[in-house]
């Protein structure tokens, strides 16, 4: 309650920092043979990024996901102060057609969602003459962000259109990974699995919270754990 009258306040929660190393580090383990990153979205789910983040960078968290260019801005700064600057961190939300000096100032990767995405970010490295980080979320399934099926292919028809890109990632997102017997999970691993094979070669990443659990068919390159790293349980 930094900065508040905890008398005043309507509920008080107690963050338990070594609770959630030791939550990071039991799902690192979950998942051995993949890097381990951290989604600390609207500040870390509501407890308060500036405390949570440098705990997560000192366990080996990397890269960081937020939802918003505004959310990676304060992370940046966040975790510069904490002694971690180097650490990637991916906007969920991608950029806007205008964002890329935004973007470049705070050192953020877009996650991009769509060929207009893919389009923008590709300009903005041509302006400047240089590659740019993107990762490039496909949709197989969830429906809420990313590439659809449509121009997946497209996108592998047209390689070309990655030009001036530094891929860091291929990413999707499981819509069922809470419910272990569910049959979307595999339809999901599968649509993904047909993805990145047409497409060129970068890292993978699938699981989130959930999607850890199961198994190491799940896990790729990367996990990117969010609400079990708070104590939920996924």
């Amino acid at each position: 309650m930094a900065g508040r009258d905890a008398g005043a306040a309507g509920g008080v929660v107690d963050i338990d920092l070594d609770a959630l190393a030791w939550n990071y580090r039991r799902l690192a383990r979950e998942a051995p043979g993949a890097a381990c990153g951290a989604a600390v979205k609207a500040d870390a789910y509501g407890l308060g990024i500036a405390q949570l983040a440098p705990v997560l960078a000192r366990e080996g968290a990397d890269p960081f996901h937020v939802a918003t260019l505004d959310e990676g801005a304060e992370l940046r700064a966040v975790l510069r102060d904490a002694g971690y600057p180097d650490r990637a961190i991916y906007v969920l939300n991608g950029p806007g057609p205008d964002a890329a000096a935004d973007f470049l100032a705070h050192e953020l990767t877009p996650v991009l969602n769509s060929l207009a995405d893919v389009t923008w970010w590709r300009e903005a490295a041509r302006t400047r003459e240089t590659r740019l980080p993107a990762v490039i979320h496909l949709d197989t399934g969830m429906s809420r962000l990313g590439l659809p099926d449509d121009e997946q292919q497209r996108l592998a028809r047209e390689p070309e259109r990655l030009a001036g890109l530094d891929l860091r990632a291929w990413m999707s997102h499981l819509a069922c990974a809470d419910m272990p017997e569910h049959s979307e999970n595999s339809v999901h691993l599968a649509r993904f699995r047909t993805a990145v094979g047409r497409l060129p070669a970068a890292p993978r990443s699938l699981a989130n919270s959930a999607g850890i659990f199961l198994g190491q068919a799940y896990h790729f390159d990367a996990v990117r754990p969010g609400i079990a790293l708070y104590g939920g349980n996924p």
